[in-house]
């Protein structure tokens, strides 16, 4: 997660010290457009220990679907707050990590990331919420819906493509059909 987390932040963070590693110093979340305070986060001593105990949370429940796993992991994570910069994306791409780990091979083609980012104020909501309600499940029904939209829009996406090289496939189809059709005209004309 640390190299994840270096090469994600590698032109960003001054400090070059907070790159790769656990932070060192005491960060806060906050809004990306406002610069608003949303939520503390443990201090830098504690980080160590709360991420030994992620890994092994992760580890003993192994039973679990790969996506409730997944998607627990990126709450966890995101409320640990291991680095001083590039959290969010670094755990968004450890939740790929992990559900391609676990079999789940249609996160190939899924970037959740988008629906995320494009409900960032429902991201935050439920992270809230789960705090408040001490509870995974706002979360982890977000990140499935988050999924889901991606999904859906993999789909539609990928039937424009099979429509758009149909009908490129049918007109270059036409224009085959023509020259063949036009040759043998040419040939038909000279035997008459």
């Amino acid at each position: 997660m640390c190299y994840i987390q270096k090469l994600i932040t590698k032109d960003l963070l001054a400090d070059k010290n907070q790159r790769g590693n656990v932070r060192t110093v005491k960060v806060e979340i906050a809004d990306v457009n406002t610069g608003t305070k949303i939520d503390d986060v443990p201090e830098p001593h504690f980080l160590n220990e709360l991420l030994s105990e992620l890994w092994e949370l992760l580890n003993e429940n192994s039973e679990i679907n790969p996506f409730v796993k997944a998607f627990a992991f990126h709450y966890l994570a995101v409320a640990i707050h291991p680095f001083a910069d590039g959290n969010g994306r670094t755990v968004r791409l450890m939740q790929h990590l992990l559900l391609l780990k676990n079999g789940e091979s249609i996160a190939k083609f899924v970037p959740s990331e988008t629906a995320i980012m494009a409900t960032r104020d429902r991201y935050y909501s439920s992270i809230r919420q789960c705090k408040s309600l001490e509870s995974l499940n706002p979360i982890v029904e977000y990140l499935a819906e988050c999924f889901a939209i991606s999904v859906e829009q993999v789909i539609a996406d990928g039937k424009k493509l099979v429509k758009k090289v149909l009908i490129e496939n049918q007109r270059q189809g036409e224009k085959k059909l023509f020259l063949s059709v036009s040759r043998k005209e040419n040939s038909l004309c000279r035997i008459f």
